[in-house]
């Protein structure tokens, strides 16, 4: 018996030096400090998401109009060019002998024409007085009248020569980039045969499917956010066109949105989301700088009676700095904004401000 009320009595020492059920680590521990925010019900858009793929807001593939060796093409894929710059050049000796023969023969048809005017001019006066004949005042007019055609096609050459010779080198059409070079030096360039592609890049353009539910509801000039995923990025857009023929197979129209891209990070061909506004609706945000995350779980701690529980949650859509929320958690809970790092479940917290 002596035995038994000493283990008692050891017992009861024990569990009041531990304080009773408490853990000890729960019980003498500081309260963190942290700042909550409750979550409300907000009214939001219900948004339709639809994928599509960015295009260059335009494209041209420039050709030669001449054959000619290549003597230059000081450029590469990928480059930013603006318009007229000088990309190919073309051997232009030939060239350039053309316009010298066309720039002589323009002057000598300008002296013809001149000396012929002088000798209309003559002899209308010798006619007027009767000094010269009928037949002599018609031979001076027909030979002012040809050596005014004759200055007229020589002008005409000495500009086709021109024309040739700025053919000779092949300019940028367009502000954009390189995607495309076939030249290189050495080549022998002909009409038709393209030297480089060149996309017009900022603005671009966003190809999207519509669903034939949402396409009712999406005009021309809407603003809509365009997402590109592989650069992390969201912007905004404008709906530029909308092609009023289905898909036979996907029921689907064919929407054009505009977007900047004026320090050229988004290129053509990348895969883009477009977040078109829909019917409004009631939704639970909580704060998205609420959320912790472990693996693929995502939750926020909640102030109750004055400790800090995690809850997993099932999530939707992001709307500016919120974050909707299906299940997991009730409108009016106290949610731990930016959770400090050493918060864990059931650990004491203080509330020192709200919002």
């Amino acid at each position: 018996m002596h035995t038994i009320a000493a283990a008692a009595a050891s017992l009861s020492l024990l569990l009041t030096a531990c304080g009773g059920d408490e853990p000890q680590d729960l019980r003498e521990e500081t309260p963190l400090r942290v700042r909550v925010q409750s979550v409300q019900r907000a009214t939001v858009s219900a948004e339709a998401t639809v994928v599509g793929t960015t295009e260059p807001f335009a494209r041209t593939t420039v050709a030669a109009r001449l054959m000619g060796p290549i003597v230059a093409a000081d450029f590469d894929e990928g480059q930013r060019v603006v318009k007229g710059q000088m990309l190919v050049q073309l051997e232009s000796r030939v060239l350039k002998a053309q316009r010298a023969q066309a720039q002589a023969g323009l002057s000598e048809a300008r002296s013809a024409r001149a000396m012929a005017e002088k000798t209309a001019v003559r002899t209308r006066n010798l006619f007027a007085e009767e000094a010269v004949s009928q037949q002599t005042l018609d031979r001076a007019e027909t030979d002012f009248t040809r050596s005014t055609a004759a200055e007229k096609a020589a002008r005409q050459m000495l500009r086709q020569a021109e024309t040739q010779l700025n053919y000779g080198a092949v300019k940028a059409p367009m502000d954009g980039y390189v995607v495309r070079k076939f030249a290189q030096v050495g080549d022998m360039a002909a009409p038709g045969v393209p030297l480089f592609m060149i996309e017009q890049l900022d603005p671009l353009k966003v190809e999207v499917a519509l669903p034939e539910s949402e396409s009712a509801r999406v005009s021309v000039g809407d603003l809509v956010q365009v997402e590109i995923e592989a650069l992390a990025l969201r912007v905004e857009g404008r709906v530029d066109a909308l092609v009023q023929a289905a898909e036979t197979r996907s029921r689907s129209f064919r929407a054009k949105i505009v977007i900047a891209n004026a320090d050229g990070r988004i290129g053509s061909g990348m895969f883009a989301r477009a977040f078109f506004p829909g019917p409004m609706r009631d939704a639970l945000l909580l704060p998205s700088a609420s959320l912790v995350q472990k693996g693929q779980l995502r939750g926020v701690y909640v102030v109750a009676n004055g400790r800090a529980h995690l809850r997993w949650l099932r999530l939707g859509k992001v709307y500016g700095q919120k974050i909707e929320v299906f299940s997991g958690i009730d409108e009016g809970d106290q949610v731990i904004i930016s959770p400090p790092i050493d918060l864990r479940e059931g650990r004491q917290v203080e509330v020192h401000s709200n919002g």
